[in-house]
């Protein structure tokens, strides 16, 4: 499951905001598919309409605030503890706490199987687009999808039967035919089997001038920071593992064109 919590401050239309997800849920042809059984595989099935709301809403702003926030941590909880049934569209859940009469608490929680990181931001982009022209009584300014997944999915199953495919394979295969097997880091707290749900974002803060030398560094080097910053952390892992050449694994958006960048 890929679930998320949003704090929205303001005035809210509930009626306008419940519109937009709607609207957002007949452009995005991913919201409404879900995965079926067909003979002896699964197929991908997508809907012309399936039933989603916010409504109604789940009022807390008669509780104390320091209930409130308890509260609703036990329901966002709870909530991103369900499970989803593949065969059964929309693959998503969503919910809206009232907080206070100018703060709310969106929930919204899809399966992984059609939503990822990059999802996310074309929720923000589309959710305040369309709530922002239905607030002004205007028709939606997004233009219609040029492409969709479905586009994608077929032109993925052709690539897998070129040579190109082959290339690629062969050339990661030698890359990693020679050398030994990756090393496991060594904490200070042993990897555990399953997710405990205490991990933590730890943030790095570097004074403007060391800032300015990695730059520096990566105009020098016709490179971007980011790869400056990865460069030096492939360093670092060498030395803690001992190992010449240590394979690090790099997240990666998929989208290889701008037109699938919308979806």
């Amino acid at each position: 499951n890929a679930p998320s919590a949003h704090r929205l401050t303001g005035p809210m239309n509930l009626q306008a905001f419940d519109q937009a997800f709607a609207e957002m849920i007949r452009r995005q042809p991913a919201l409404r598919t879900a995965i079926v059984p067909e003979g002896d595989h699964y197929i991908q099935k997508v809907f012309d309409e399936v039933q989603a709301s916010l409504l109604p809403v789940e009022d807390l702003s008669d509780l104390p605030k320091a209930q409130r926030e308890a509260v609703l941590a036990q329901r966002l909880e709870a909530l991103t503890a369900e499970t989803f049934d593949l065969s059964q569209a929309p693959l998503l859940k969503m919910r809206l706490f009232k907080l206070a009469d100018e703060e709310h608490a969106l929930f919204f929680m899809t399966h992984h199987i059609l939503w990822d990181g990059w999802s996310f931001d074309i929720l923000y982009t589309e959710i305040s687009s369309l709530y922002e022209s239905i607030l002004k009584g205007e028709a939606p300014s997004l233009a219609p999808l040029s492409l969709t997944y479905g586009d994608y999915a077929q032109w993925h199953n052709e690539w897998l039967k070129t040579d190109e495919l082959k290339r690629q394979v062969a050339y990661w295969t030698q890359q990693f035919a020679d050398g030994p097997m990756p090393k496991v880091p060594v904490g200070d707290v042993p990897r555990q089997y399953a997710s405990g749900g205490k991990g933590s974002t730890e943030w790095m803060h570097r004074d403007e001038p060391l800032v300015e030398q990695v730059r520096a560094v990566a105009k020098q080097t016709g490179s971007t920071v980011s790869i400056v910053m990865m460069s030096v952390y492939a360093a670092l892992m060498s030395q803690w593992l001992d190992d010449s050449r240590p394979a690090i694994g790099m997240p990666f958006r998929g989208r290889s064109t701008p037109e699938l960048e919308t979806i």
